[in-house]
């Protein structure tokens, strides 16, 4: 039995990571047709609340799956993801990142990135609101974090949050099983 830690308790971010998961077990042999455990464990990120750099984002996620370690959670592979924005010049973008360690190695994946319209970036950097609540004032949906968050919103749903850390599960495990990293 091959045992996972996931870096939080949040059903659509496990999700996402089991599909990622589900998917390259079609090509890794360690993989294929073997029983997964999956423990889910709520860890500190040690970045802000809402990462306003991508350098918070990839911190967060290595943070999470570290803290896993340090909790002497038992895994074969430990994963943390964080999601977040980052500014490149005075266009905003939101993305996440997934890495996972297997105590041997390590490997970031990341996932697509989306512009976000100039009136959120700016209430973002230069007014400090937070996304998930000006997401829910834009839309007037209730907890629109539980639902689709804005990624879908911005995508119109032809990539979502969950198929966004899907890809970025799958670019980051992938090197544990590709024999060109090895």
């Amino acid at each position: 039995m091959l045992t996972i830690a996931i870096g939080t308790e949040n059903p659509a971010k496990i999700k996402a990571i089991q599909a990622g998961i589900a998917k390259i077990s079609q090509i890794a042999t360690l993989l294929a047709n073997q029983e997964i455990a999956y423990i889910t464990k709520k860890v500190e990120t040690w970045v802000p609340e809402m990462p306003l750099t991508q350098e918070h984002i990839d911190q967060g996620a290595k943070n999470r799956a570290e803290n896993l370690i340090k909790l002497w959670v038992q895994a074969d592979f430990y994963i943390g993801l964080e999601w977040g924005c980052y500014q490149q010049g005075s266009d905003g973008f939101l993305t996440g990142s997934v890495y996972i360690t297997n105590k041997k190695q390590w490997y970031l994946g990341k996932a697509p990135s989306i512009q976000m319209p100039k009136n959120i970036t700016k209430e973002l950097f230069e007014n400090g609101k937070n996304l998930g609540k000006l997401m829910d004032e834009i839309t007037q949906w209730q907890e629109i974090s539980k639902k689709n968050w804005a990624f879908g919103v911005l995508s119109s749903d032809l990539i979502t949050r969950d198929k966004s850390f899907e890809t970025a599960t799958l670019l980051a495990l992938n090197p544990f099983f590709n024999h060109y990293y090895q």
